[in-house]
């Protein structure tokens, strides 16, 4: 994941997205998608089901939420790889 791409109009949120799991709400928003996430990987593995007739009850349909999710999830730990990859700043010369 491209997280530079995904925040390239404002970088500073690379920041916030990093710290994300000290923000009360940014924590029970991650909460949700997760808890989200777990449901419909709960039913795909379940009662996976064809269902060319509402594919939103579909398997490949609940997987490709279920990706979108863990997606989500990962943002994070994504924008916190790219900050600790960045070369340190020495203050002003």
């Amino acid at each position: 994941m491209n997280i530079k791409k995904i925040f390239d109009k404002d970088g500073s949120l690379i920041n916030e997205v990093a710290g994300a799991g000290e923000i009360k709400s940014a924590r029970a928003i991650l909460h949700a998608v997760e808890y989200l996430r777990n449901e419909r990987r709960a039913t795909n593995e379940t009662r996976p089901m064809e269902s060319p007739e509402d594919l939103t009850k579909d398997y490949r349909y609940i997987a490709g939420m279920i990706a979108a999710f863990n997606q989500v999830l990962s943002l994070p730990d994504e924008a916190r790889r790219y900050l600790s990859a960045l070369p340190e700043e020495h203050g002003p010369k």
